[in-house]
């Protein structure tokens, strides 16, 4: 199964929020990455069949999403960033109530909802309404629809928002060990959520992409551009006014401060192993600038 994306572009007045974007995935957890505003929502929902694009075309298996119509919504998970629900419906009525308009049966619903009550651990308030659960709750009973009717394809956006450490590791545990037989597109800002699952990480900058590779090869890409160094807690402003600043560690006698940097920022910096975040930050990094450098 091959889900190909060639040119894709969606403009908004004068705004181009996806621009001639192209990638091709098959099964396996795939991250998407990227600031807001850079168009990750667009393409997913694109993705998704509820937004017509303004070029280009999604292909599954050599064929037109669009065409495929309710063959491919059918073979569809999806979980909206901004995920809604009918506040007065219990949990369970909400979900039974999702899994008719997925053309599911009562009886195979019943056992699927069990299931999932299960693993999004709502089994507690299956009875309860909506309206009087927790915004991590919510954000579960989307995990949840999104899976009813066990898709091929799963398209994720901010999924693990509002979970809480345990139920974010439990999710991706989940989302391995089904992926061998499906395409997951899995966007999100907790980089940890990609960084150990994501067969490739696709990184999209401005409406375009910018990479598609495995985590530790777009880590990799930077070596030599992240530092350690320990200073004086009095010197840390001066550093960010400067460089892009990762992690701080406090010691008793100081700051362990990670910086980003084409050249070392203090002559007793030591150069470290980058990993995933770095590599967001090197791009995305509040004072990286447009051109992802970095001045000294």
């Amino acid at each position: 199964m091959e889900l190909m994306i060639e040119n894709l572009s969606k403009q908004y007045k004068d705004k181009w929020a996806v621009n001639h974007f192209s990638v091709s995935i098959n099964q396996g957890v795939y991250g998407l990455l990227g600031p807001n505003g850079a168009g990750k929502s667009t393409l997913m929902r694109m993705m998704a069949d509820i937004l017509k694009p303004t070029a280009g075309r999604i292909l599954l298996d050599e064929r037109d999403i669009h065409l495929m119509g309710d063959e491919y919504r059918d073979m569809l998970g999806y979980l909206p960033q901004n995920f809604g629900a009918y506040k007065n419906f219990t949990v369970h009525r909400f979900l039974l109530y999702i899994a008719a308009l997925k053309g599911i049966g009562r009886k195979a619903a019943e056992q699927k909802i069990d299931r999932l009550l299960k693993f999004v651990n709502l089994e507690d308030v299956k009875s309860k309404k909506i309206r009087a659960l927790s915004g991590g709750m919510k954000q579960r009973i989307g995990i949840a629809q999104a899976l009813l009717n066990d898709p091929s394809i799963l398209i994720l956006d901010e999924p693990t928002s509002g979970l809480d450490p345990n139920e974010r590791v439990r999710f991706r545990n989940l989302l391995s060990e089904i992926s061998s037989e499906k395409i997951v597109l899995l966007s999100t800002h907790i980089v940890s959520d990609v960084e150990y699952i994501a067969k490739d990480v696709i990184v999209m900058k401005q409406g375009q992409l910018l990479r598609q590779a495995p985590s530790a090869e777009l880590a990799q890409e930077i070596k030599g551009k992240v530092w350690s160094v320990r200073i004086p807690e009095i010197r840390l402003a001066e550093l960010k006014q400067k460089y892009v600043i990762g992690n701080i560690l406090r010691h008793q006698n100081g700051i362990e401060v990670r910086v980003l940097s084409e050249e070392a920022p203090l002559p007793d910096a030591v150069a470290v192993d980058p990993d995933l975040e770095d590599y967001y930050l090197y791009h995305f990094g509040e004072e990286a600038g447009r051109n992802g450098t970095f001045s000294a």
